[in-house]
C-alpha cells in the first residue's frame, strides 16, 4: 500500500506562551513551517510557579514531553484546605504521585522552567521563533499579519494564542463584543522560600509535607504550594481595591505589607507567611467571555488557549486547557489532505474544544463561590462534606468541582487525542 504523503503547511502562531509554543512543538513535529511571533524581546512567564495537573502531563505526554520537564517537576503530596480564621484543617486530599500503570502525574513547576522546556522544545521541534515581532494588523482571509515595520507574513493557517488581551480576537469575531471581562477580585502573586518557611518556628509545622495549603474565607483566598528548588508560590486573592486596577498590567508591583493588610482578619500563621514574602506583584482577574465560535469565517485563522477562553483561576486549569488545545490542533490539522481542507479541520478543532473549555471555565466561576463563601449554614455543611461528614442543613452544600469525584475523573482523564479523532471521524475527515 502506498504512503500517504502529507502537505507541509505554512503556519504563523502570535504567541510564543504556553498555548503558542505547545501548537508549535505539535504542528513542527508533523513536519509542518511553523513560524512563532512574539512580541516580548525575551520570554519572561507571568507568575512564579504553575500546576501541571493530569489532564495536561497526559497532553504533553503526546508530544513526548514528559522526561524532558520531569527533572523540574514537583509532586505535591496532598492539598489541605484550611479556614481563615485559624488555619484548622478542613479537609486533606492527596495529590500524590501516581501509581496506577499508564496514569499521569499532578506536578507543580517554576513557570520559568516550564516555559524555558517548552520553548527549548519548539525550537527542537523545528519551529522559527521570532522575538520582538509585534502584529499589527491581520488579514484573516488570506491569511496573513503585518508586523510593527510594515513586515507581512503569508500562511496557510494562523493561529492567535496571544492571551486574554488580544486584540485580534476582534479581527477573527468583528460582529461581536468579545472583548475580555474583568472579575471584581484581584490577586497578589508573591513566592517565599521553603528554607525561610521551615526555619521559621509559627510556619514549619505546615510545610513539614511538600504539601499545598488552600486557606478558604469569604471573598478571600490564599493558595501556598511548591514550585521548584527552594520556591513556594503564594496567590493570595481579594476584592479589587477602589483603584480598579483596571489597567491589567500583569508586573504591577505591591508591598509585602499591602498583601498582609488585606489578610489583616486572616489567621496569624498566613499573616506570618505572606510577611515572608518576596517580589510582590498583583493583577486583576479577568476572562474571555463565551465566544460564538473560535475559527473566521474564512477557516484559516483560529483562536486558541487563552485568546479563546481566558478563564479565572479557580481550578488551576488555563494553561491545562491551552495545552489540551495545542494537542487537538496537532491531531485535527494532520487529517488536512491539502490546503482545502483547512476550514474543515479547524471547524472540527473548534467542535472537539470549545464546549469542554467553557463547562471548565464555568466550573472553575463556580469554584470560586465555593472557596470565598461566607460563613454561616451552608459554609458549615460545606466544611462536613469535604471533611466526608454528614450534612445537616436544609439543602446539600456544594463542596465544589475539585473535590467532585465525578467531575475530576472527566477532567483529569479526557483524552484530547481521541476525543479529537472521534470528531474529526464524525465530520468524514
Amino acid at each position: 500500500m502506498a504512503s500517504i504523503t502529507r502537505p507541509q503547511f505554512n503556519i504563523i502562531i502570535v504567541g510564543a506562551g504556553i498555548a503558542g509554543l505547545c501548537a508549535g512543538i505539535g504542528l513542527a513535529q508533523q513536519g509542518h513551517n511553523v513560524t512563532i511571533v512574539e512580541s516580548a524581546h525575551e520570554l519572561a512567564p507571568i507568575g512564579i510557579g504553575i500546576h501541571i495537573p493530569p489532564n495536561a502531563t497526559l497532553a504533553l505526554n503526546h508530544f513526548g514531553l514528559l522526561d524532558k520537564l520531569e527533572k523540574d517537576a514537583f509532586y505535591p503530596t496532598s492539598f489541605f484546605f484550611r479556614r481563615w480564621e485559624d488555619s484548622s484543617t478542613i479537609a486533606e486530599f492527596p495529590a500524590s504521585k501516581p501509581t496506577q500503570k499508564g496514569a499521569m502525574p499532578y506536578w507543580s513547576m517554576r513557570r520559568s522552567h516550564y516555559q524555558r522546556n517548552l520553548y527549548e522544545a519548539a525550537v527542537e521541534a523545528g519551529c522559527k521563533v521570532r522575538l520582538g515581532s509585534r502584529v499589527e494588523t491581520m488579514d484573516v482571509d488570506t491569511p496573513s499579519v503585518t508586523l510593527t515595520g510594515g513586515e507581512t507574513l503569508n500562511a496557510d493557517i494562523v493561529v492567535i494564542a496571544n492571551g486574554i488581551k488580544s486584540t485580534l480576537r476582534n479581527l477573527v469575531i468583528p460582529e461581536h463584543e468579545v472583548s475580555m471581562v474583568l472579575n471584581p477580585m484581584s490577586s497578589y502573586r508573591v513566592y517565599v522560600t521553603k528554607s525561610n518557611l521551615l526555619s521559621d518556628p509559627v510556619t514549619a509545622p505546615l510545610f513539614e509535607k511538600t504539601a499545598t495549603n488552600v486557606w478558604l474565607g469569604y471573598a478571600h483566598h490564599a493558595i501556598v504550594y511548591p514550585c521548584g528548588g527552594d520556591l513556594y508560590t503564594i496567590g493570595a486573592t481579594h476584592p479589587t481595591s477602589s483603584d480598579g486596577h483596571e489597567a491589567m498590567e500583569w508586573t504591577a508591583s505591591a508591598e509585602v505589607a499591602q498583601a498582609v493588610q488585606e489578610f489583616k482578619d486572616y489567621d496569624s500563621i498566613l499573616r506570618h507567611i505572606l510577611a515572608l514574602a518576596e517580589d510582590v506583584k498583583k493583577w486583576r482577574l479577568a476572562e474571555v467571555p463565551r465566544l460564538p465560535r473560535w475559527t473566521s469565517e474564512s477557516g484559516k485563522v483560529v483562536l486558541v488557549g487563552d485568546s479563546a477562553h481566558a478563564m479565572l483561576q479557580f481550578l488551576a486549569q488555563g494553561a491545562a486547557m491551552a495545552t489540551e488545545d495545542a494537542v487537538a490542533l496537532a491531531v485535527c490539522v494532520e487529517r488536512a489532505r491539502s490546503a482545502e481542507d483547512i476550514p474543515g479541520v479547524l471547524h472540527a478543532f473548534e467542535r472537539s474544544r470549545k464546549w469542554r473549555c467553557e463547562v471548565v471555565q464555568a466550573q472553575s466561576r463556580r469554584n470560586g463561590d465555593v472557596i470565598h463563601m461566607p460563613d454561616g449554614e451552608e459554609q458549615e455543611n460545606r466544611d462536613k462534606k469535604m471533611a466526608g461528614l454528614p450534612q445537616d442543613g436544609i439543602w446539600e452544600a456544594d463542596m465544589g468541582p475539585f473535590v467532585d469525584g465525578k467531575f475530576r475523573t472527566w477532567l483529569y482523564e479526557h483524552s484530547v487525542v481521541e476525543h479529537a479523532r472521534k470528531v474529526l471521524d464524525s465530520l468524514g475527515l
